[in-house]
């Protein structure tokens, strides 16, 4: 059941808060247009929920796609978020990332 710290988009993102800070973690299916559209929607109707936020996408078991992550990055900094870094739920993923130049956290994000 999501709470105050989490939503969920039309496409199917979990969007919640950790002590690690606001974590995306995107579906499998979508499109990644569709995942993007989609969190600009949401930004944009969520009011102070993402104010002067940092964020983290988590890609869990889609692979991860450097186009689409500069598609998010791009549309985020765009509304004043910043995007931390991006992460995954597969060594091989976290791998590519961090290949990639994006910071893994030492744990992973529950």
């Amino acid at each position: 059941m999501a709470n105050e710290r989490e939503r969920f988009s039309k496409a199917g993102a979990r969007i919640r808060g950790t002590r690690d800070g606001l974590v995306i973690e995107l579906p499998d299916g979508p499109d990644a247009l569709d995942l993007v559209q989609d969190l600009q929607d949401d930004i944009k109707n969520a009011g102070a929920f993402f104010q002067r936020g940092e964020l983290i996408i988590d890609y869990g078991t889609r692979p991860p796609d450097l186009e689409e992550i500069s598609a998010f990055d791009v549309m985020l900094r765009e509304r004043g978020i910043r995007l931390l870094t991006v992460t995954a739920g597969t060594d091989e993923s976290r791998d590519i990332l961090q290949h990639w130049g994006f910071r893994q956290p030492r744990h992973r994000i529950d």
